[in-house]
């Protein structure tokens, strides 16, 4: 089996580096030659919760030849437009894409690929990139885990080489309901990567700062009222249901949800976004694919989210240099707030 990691940054190095230290065929492809020419030169250098240096294969997207039985795409959701004619290309006729990315890019996927071509993912370890070649791997090794699905009404047997592939590096569980899997991560990326972007830190800020902690209560109370209005069934992720855990009518439940908060997103707490990376390398950034996602699925279905409305107008508000990074942007939510 031939494959490709398409979108080779930090969480595409790791794994990359990983299948190719199993002993699979697989390609590292990056838009950056001087990521892929240290690639080639040097190996990957991994750091953190691996302490590899594995020889690896990489190119650009336009070096890339011949057909690929699984291509697993990493890239940034705003790239897959860009993308589909060469993933089209390179991709086996009986050959699939799994999308390891955040928000819900399968449709369009689906729409060009066709549905029996794709698959989706989430990923629930994280990295960073470091330096050309190199990227670190964020402990804990619970983390290191995928979940996977196919698209409904095609054959599930289909992501039976995906799994085989992602296993040489970690398990990989399959749901049934890829939608819901996909939404559930979609809440913590809302609630927790947009404010800890906005905000300059790492998620575990938005959960230490009580005013912020509160905001992303409300983000996402807004996105599971849209999931539902969708008819989505939002999948366990993390160990949680979500939903379930985070659900309160009166003042007094809201607060006892907010006490339990930082419990419940402990594993995240480490992260720095790559929302937050991309807004301060001056990159575009994930904003519409996400919080934005949330907005106009809410405007379609008929369900207010004045929260993830202003978190979005703040996003592009630094994206545009018209703030800066602060905690105090949580007065921006203070009017929306119930008292």
């Amino acid at each position: 089996m031939r494959a490709a990691v398409y979108g080779a940054g930090a969480l595409g190095t790791v794994l990359g580096a990983a299948l190719t230290r199993s002993g699979a065929d697989v390609e590292l492809v990056s838009r950056d030659q001087e990521h892929v020419d240290a690639l080639n030169r040097s190996g990957a250098r991994i750091t953190g919760l691996r302490e590899w240096t594995v020889p690896v294969k990489a190119c650009t997207p336009q070096q890339m030849s011949g057909r690929y039985d699984v291509i697993l795409l990493l890239t940034k959701q705003m790239a897959n437009t860009a993308a589909l004619p060469r993933l089209a290309e390179h991709l086996a006729p009986d050959g699939i894409v799994c999308a390891l990315q955040n928000g819900i890019p399968e449709p369009e996927l689906a729409a060009a690929l066709g549905a029996d071509r794709v698959a989706g993912g989430v990923v629930t370890w994280n990295a960073v990139r470091i330096g050309a070649g190199q990227a670190r791997l964020s402990p804990p090794e619970s983390s290191l885990h995928f979940k996977i699905g196919s698209l409904p009404g095609t054959d599930p047997r289909r992501l039976d080489p995906v799994k085989a592939l992602l296993e040489r590096f970690c398990p990989a569980e399959p749901v049934e309901d890829l939608l819901g899997l996909r939404w559930s991560k979609l809440l913590i990326n809302a609630a927790l990567s947009c404010p800890a972007s906005i905000l300059g830190g790492k998620c575990g800020a938005v959960l230490e700062d009580a005013r912020w902690r509160r905001i992303a209560l409300y983000l996402l109370r807004e996105c599971i009222a849209v999931g539902h209005a969708a008819g989505v069934k939002f999948e366990p992720v993390q160990g949680y249901d979500y939903p379930a855990e985070l659900a309160f009518s009166t003042l007094r439940e809201e607060q006892q949800v907010l006490a339990k908060m930082p419990e419940l997103f402990a594993r995240n707490a480490p992260a720095v976004p790559s929302m937050l990376l991309d807004l301060q390398k001056k990159r575009p950034c994930e904003i519409g694919a996400l919080n934005g996602f949330v907005c106009r699925t809410g405007l379609e279905r008929g369900v207010p989210t004045p929260f993830n409305d202003t978190a979005v107008r703040l996003v592009r508000e630094i994206a545009a240099g018209e703030k800066t990074f602060s905690p105090e942007h949580a007065v921006e939510f203070a009017a929306l707030l119930p008292e």
